[in-house]
């Protein structure tokens, strides 16, 4: 009881300082910081995706931000994309287009200047001069309605005007196929990664267990060794979002497969035995996101090169694991209920 209680103390401090962490590293002090761009989304794959999904970024020298694209083939849309960060750079922007095109400065910008007209005039500069998606004009409608329903309350006198504003509809935009792996395209991917060093067998332990727990990315991150529980069947606990704990058995091979990387797995020296994280990046730091994102991506362009037939045009994220698993389920006939739980 008590080191469970401990364990979940830990989870939560761990979850706090990482958030902490996150908030501090956006502040602006001089030195460049990769998570000034965490807000940055790029319409990648069909859809608006968070850049630090699609790309390493480091700060090699103080005043440098790289970015590397773990699809080389991503690189130039990248460059290209004219996505701006979400909340503030969206005001920003909007700011932008007053001084532009209506040749209003901010600090002669009025709060009866943002009427019903002029948002409509701002949306359509959005698609046509910057080429954005509908998608995206979505996403800055949906900050300028956030400001407008906050002056509402804070401003009832430009009630009216606010409510003009506010009843601007959000275009529809189609549904993207994101399309998913067969079981012979899932196969060859496991097999991939093989077992001839210990991150080889890391890298198939992790991708068998993604596919048959369809876990998050995460999720997957945030697992430890006593996630594991030995039984029959091979249980993993994942504790997923909203604090919610899921318990998933795992099928006879990947359990086996699970069974041989833990009896070869060395303790990580810092922490006790109900920390130590399930997979380890270099220097035994818990692998990220980013880091399965990338390992996913150099298996993904291994089997293209020895199979340029292998799921043509289907963008492989560790999403995509978890999407093939749910539509092999349905496949099979199993209830949709227990698919969604």
């Amino acid at each position: 009881m008590i080191p469970q209680i401990l364990k979940e103390c830990r989870a939560a401090m761990d979850k706090a300082i990482d958030a902490s962490r996150q908030h501090f590293g956006g502040v602006r002090a001089g030195k460049a910081s990769p998570a000034l761009l965490d807000a940055v989304k790029v319409d990648m794959y069909g859809s608006t995706l968070p850049l630090n999904q699609v790309a390493s970024i480091n700060s090699p020298e103080p005043r440098l931000l790289l970015i590397t694209p773990y699809d080389k083939n991503q690189i130039k849309v990248v460059e290209n994309n004219k996505a701006c960060p979400a909340g503030g750079d969206a005001m920003k922007l909007l700011l932008v287009w007053f001084k532009d095109a209506e040749h209003i400065p901010p600090e002669r910008l009025r709060l009866v200047d943002i009427d019903r007209p002029r948002i409509l005039r701002f949306l359509g500069w959005v698609e046509t001069e910057r080429c954005c998606s509908a998608a995206t004009r979505n996403q800055r409608l949906a900050v300028i309605k956030s400001f407008c329903r906050y002056t509402a309350v804070e401003q009832p006198d430009h009630l009216d005007q606010l409510t003009q504003v506010l009843a601007i509809r959000q275009k529809k935009t189609p549904a993207p196929d994101l399309g998913h792996l067969t079981g012979d395209e899932v196969k060859t991917l496991l097999a991939e990664p093989g077992t001839a060093s210990t991150r080889a067998v890391r890298d198939t332990v992790l991708l068998a267990l993604a596919y048959d727990t369809a876990a998050r990315v995460q999720e997957l991150c945030d697992l430890d060794v006593t996630d594991i529980r030995h039984a029959n069947p091979t249980t993993v606990t994942i504790h997923g979002k909203g604090s919610k704990t899921r318990y998933v058995p795992v099928m006879d091979p990947t359990a086996r497969l699970v069974a041989d990387y833990l009896e070869h797995l060395e303790p990580h020296p810092g922490l006790g035995a109900d920390a130590n994280p399930l997979f380890c990046g270099p220097n035994h730091s818990r692998l990220t996101r980013s880091g399965v994102a990338k390992l996913l991506t150099r298996h993904v362009r291994a089997v293209r090169a020895r199979d340029p037939d292998w799921a043509p045009e289907l963008p492989v994220t560790p999403h995509t694991l978890r999407r093939s698993r749910a539509m092999h389920l349905i496949q099979a006939g199993v209830n949709l209920i227990y698919i969604r739980d």
